[in-house]
């Protein structure tokens, strides 16, 4: 009995390690918004891509990223419209922006960390 009453201990500590963002060595796990993620995966991604967005990106936003269209004019077009059915789910007043098209960062404003490595 003891064994077992151990084992589910061991088990809570671990997932709530895990929940509090820390790994399994109790390191601090670096904290990425969602917007991070997708920034960061738009610049791995092949030609003919759009991103844009609506909001703040470090809080509530919506996204629309596409890549592999017919062209760069389709790919903003459908960044755009991807970007306005989540502004309209979430219901962000500010509007959508497109933040890149292909390799070209085109929003001045977007925060100096995030126009690198696109």
């Amino acid at each position: 009995m003891r064994s077992v009453v151990a084992v589910v201990v061991a088990a809570g500590l671990f997932v709530a390690g895990c929940a509090a963002g820390v790994d399994t060595i109790g390191l601090k796990l670096a904290a990425r918004t969602r917007f991070e993620v997708l920034w960061d995966r738009y610049g791995r991604l092949p030609g003919n891509k759009a991103f844009a967005l609506a909001g703040d990106p470090a809080g509530i936003n919506a996204m629309g990223l596409v890549y592999g269209m017919g062209s760069g004019d389709e790919a903003r077009e459908k960044a755009l419209d991807y970007c306005e059915e989540q502004r309209e789910v979430r219901r962000i007043d500010a509007p959508c922006v497109l933040l890149a098209l292909d390799d070209n960062v085109l929003a001045a404003w977007l925060p100096a960390r995030h126009a690198k490595g696109v």
